[in-house]
């Protein structure tokens, strides 16, 4: 469970209650409480969200008192989404506005974090949880899973953790396939993809010949992480994504035992990924450093190596109007990562098995492999060794760190 915090929880609380008190919902929440039965807990054999948890129902040895609290919110969505969550309180940004008192309430979030991912609402004994990623606002009507009582409050919630929806595969086209590899629904001939260098969404072409893809009961998907065109040539300057679902989670190929094709439960992915921030050094998740190890060089516009990798090397390099600038490279642990899995390496060359390890960027409501890395350009493309070492899209044109 993470201890970072956005604002505190007392910094929520003042930040809703101008907000709350405005709308005169208070006291309708303790007249509606007075009147109402217990809440009935949907979430303690939900699979899907929304769902409401109440007081006393407990969730992976955990008790949910009657507030919403960080460890209660991960209690019930470890057990509804998926093993390991974790998140944080959002305020910045985030305006619930009620229009019907117990029932509806409009909310936008016009803040600048990718990982938002979940409200809560607290009526009663009880909360309500709400799948919104990739969502920027909506209408919540929960009159039915709060029985009509008045809201107390409304908070919202960012990820630190992406899980994974299993795909059945019927045939696999292409190379490079692992269990628990992220997959981008092909719609009427084309996926999601963003730009590697800016992250923005668009719609690339995606035929037979533009990578690796599969088929299921579920429909067509494409790997992500592929580099392609807009019209669906390998190579491009995009990167196949995925798109996030409500629930935070994204399709994936589901692992030896349970697909109809063969693909081996020794080469499986970790399920879950930690969700990193654009063009941010710091290692958002879980506040860990980087220890992919490159066999390959890295250099970079960086000093010191916001992940400690060891310096190999420096130089002065020297620009077309004559002024220089130095150049760092590392390498060895935590110098770089570009892997079309957005995963870490050993010394050996092998995946480390641990969801800490694993990355993956939102942009937009959708999701890419997420690289360590310097920013690259030009055509062919190549590493940018004046720019500095951040998370970024996974870029397979260009080798870097392996």
């Amino acid at each position: 469970m993470s201890r970072r915090r956005i604002i505190s929880r007392r910094g929520i609380a003042l930040a809703l209650t101008g907000v709350i008190a405005s709308l005169g919902i208070e006291a309708a929440a303790e007249g509606a409480a007075a009147s109402a039965g217990p809440i009935t807990g949907t979430c303690a054999t939900a699979t899907i969200l929304p769902c409401v948890a109440t007081a006393g129902q407990t969730y992976g040895g955990f008790t949910v008192a009657s507030g919403d609290d960080e460890r209660s919110v991960e209690a019930v969505l470890s057990q509804v989404v998926g093993p390991g969550a974790d998140v944080t309180p959002v305020a910045q940004g985030f305006t619930p506005a009620v229009l019907s008192q117990g029932r509806r309430f409009d909310w936008s979030y016009r803040g600048t974090a990718q990982n938002v991912a979940y409200l809560t609402v607290k009526a009663g004994s009880g909360f309500a949880v709400i799948g919104v990623a990739g969502l920027k606002d909506g209408s919540v009507d929960v009159g039915a899973l709060l029985g009509g009582r008045g809201l107390a409050h409304v908070d919202m919630w960012a990820t630190h953790r992406s899980p994974t929806t299993p795909v059945v595969a019927s045939a696999l086209h292409g190379k490079d396939f692992l269990g628990d590899s992220r997959l981008a629904r092909i719609e009427n001939g084309t996926v999601p993809c963003l730009g590697v260098d800016t992250a923005q969404p668009a719609r690339c072409a995606f035929t037979e010949s533009s990578g690796s893809w599969l088929e299921s009961g579920k429909g067509r998907f494409a790997r992500t992480g592929q580099n392609i065109s807009l019209d669906g040539k390998p190579g491009g300057d995009y990167v196949v994504a995925a798109k996030v679902g409500p629930d935070g989670s994204v399709p994936a190929l589901a692992p030896a035992g349970f697909d109809s094709v063969g693909v081996s439960s020794a080469d499986s992915l970790s399920g879950g990924a930690a969700v990193e921030t654009l063009n941010s050094a710091a290692n958002a998740t879980f506040a860990q450093p980087l220890i992919n190890y490159a066999t390959r060089e890295v250099c970079t516009s960086s000093y010191p190596h916001p992940d400690g990798a060891l310096l190999n090397r420096w130089y002065t390099a020297t620009k077309a109007d004559g002024s220089t600038y130095q150049v760092y490279c590392y390498i060895g642990a935590g110098a770089g990562l570009n892997d079309i899995n957005g995963a870490e390496r050993d010394e050996y060359g092998r995946y480390y098995e641990a969801e800490a390890q694993y990355h993956v960027i939102w942009s937009n409501g959708y999701e890419v492999p997420a690289a360590k890395r310097p920013s690259t350009g030009g055509y062919p493309a190549k590493v940018i060794v004046n720019s500095a070492i951040v998370w970024r899209s996974v870029d397979n044109r260009v080798a870097i760190a392996n």
